[in-house]
């Protein structure tokens, strides 16, 4: 059966902090889950790991049946991640900005061009 994310013994390490110990995760496609848990619980930081934005320290994680690899735009043109509280560089411009995260998501220089007004 294909999954929309599935984890294997998923662990992330910060030093001698564990943020997410050995996660073994199926979710069905088509289904809707919570992920609920204390603050500290490991949610932030699978969920980053299940977009590419961190790197398991060990296990593995599949999204729509594809290995997740961080940096991998490709994979990312799938799935949508909207953090809790997002950053923004406050020495960029809107468009600066949308042209930085155009790049990060494999967009070409006429996409990007066509894409963020001037």
């Amino acid at each position: 059966m294909d999954y929309a994310v599935e984890t294997s013994d998923l662990t992330k390490k910060f030093g001698s902090l564990t943020a997410v110990n050995k996660l073994n995760l199926k979710v069905q496609k088509n289904s809707i889950y919570g992920f609920l848990g204390p603050n500290g619980a490991g949610k932030t930081t699978t969920l980053k790991i299940l977009v590419g934005l961190l790197k398991p320290s060990e296990g593995s994680a599949k999204v729509l049946g594809q290995e997740v690899h961080v940096d991998d735009a490709d994979a990312r043109l799938s799935v949508g991640y909207m953090p809790e509280l997002p950053r923004f560089p406050k020495h960029l411009k809107g468009a600066e900005l949308l042209d930085v995260y155009g790049r990060m998501y494999g967009m070409t220089q006429q996409q990007r061009s066509e894409q963020i007004p001037n």
